[in-house]
């Protein structure tokens, strides 16, 4: 017998891999895990760009005087934590892009994007939650 599940159509592949998660084998022929490499094991970097300080105090600054960043830990994350180390694949421009956009990060062969960096005002948004 089939499970239900198997009968929705197309599943966004993030979704159906936590699905897969929780019941092994209900939605067949997934495609592979894109895995990235942790960001702390990769060899620290000794300072960083200016343009990245400054870039990523405009960002926090945005997303903070947008109310998305209620607690003082969630504000000083916004402030320090080098997001452009975790968006490898675009400039610190856009890595830093206001905080009120996802970082596209991957693309599938026909250009739709199938990886992101949440936006940071969403990513403070659901810490603080």
């Amino acid at each position: 017998m089939e499970h239900c599940l198997f009968t929705i159509g197309a599943v966004f592949v993030p979704a159906a891999q936590a699905l897969d998660a929780v019941w092994p084998g209900v939605i067949p022929n997934l495609t592979p895990v894109v895995s990235y490499p942790l960001d702390v094991d990769q060899p620290p970097v000794p300072g960083e760009p200016a343009a990245a300080v400054r870039l990523r105090q405009a960002m926090a600054t945005t997303v903070i005087d947008g109310g998305w960043a209620s607690s003082e830990a969630v504000r000083d994350a916004l402030r320090t934590v080098p997001r452009h180390r975790f968006a490898r694949e675009v400039n610190l421009a856009d890595a830093y892009d206001g905080g009120d956009r996802a970082v596209i990060t991957r693309r599938d062969e026909t250009g739709t994007a199938i990886s992101s960096v949440s936006a940071a005002w969403l990513q403070a948004d659901m810490i603080d939650t």
